[in-house]
């Protein structure tokens, strides 16, 4: 049982993988597409999107190493409240996911992570590893784009 668990969980992995380089490779050919700055203690990154798009592509470098039973939780925020974006993990700090909205990127002010229990939580309640605001994006130029498909790539 144990094991049949195991190969369903990295075949839904696979899938989401998919999908996400799809969402991916929709970004990285936007005109629009822009990057903002996430930082933390420790941890930092970029979060890529078009303004009046509903995806994202988060990217985390250095962040830091979760207890058993923990996750990472994106949230986006505008007038007061909390959104999330999803749950990922990172491998040796580093990490990406691409997160779905139900409004343009444009509409929400900041974006910030969260460690939560597994499986995430209906609001935050973690300590925050990233943030950033999204009221000023720098345009992505070519450089950016290349840059970008690598760092996923690996």
């Amino acid at each position: 049982m144990a094991l049949q668990r195991q190969v369903n969980r990295q075949a839904n992995q696979l899938v989401a993988s998919g999908r996400g380089w799809q969402s991916v490779i929709v970004l990285l050919n936007d005109a629009s597409l822009r990057w903002y700055t996430v930082s933390g203690e420790q941890a930092n990154g970029r979060l890529w999107a078009t303004p009046q798009g509903d995806q994202a592509c988060l990217v985390a470098q250095q962040l830091p190493t979760l207890a058993e039973g923990q996750v990472y939780q994106v949230w986006l925020s505008h007038a007061g409240e909390q959104v999330s974006g999803g749950t990922f993990e990172a491998r040796n700090g580093n990490a990406w996911i691409i997160i779905g909205t139900q409004e343009p990127i444009a509409n929400y002010a900041t974006v910030f992570v969260t460690i939560e229990p597994d499986g995430g939580s209906a609001m935050p309640t973690g300590m925050r590893v990233l943030n950033g605001t999204l009221t000023s994006g720098t345009t992505a130029s070519s450089a950016d784009r290349l840059a970008l498909a690598r760092l996923l790539h690996n």
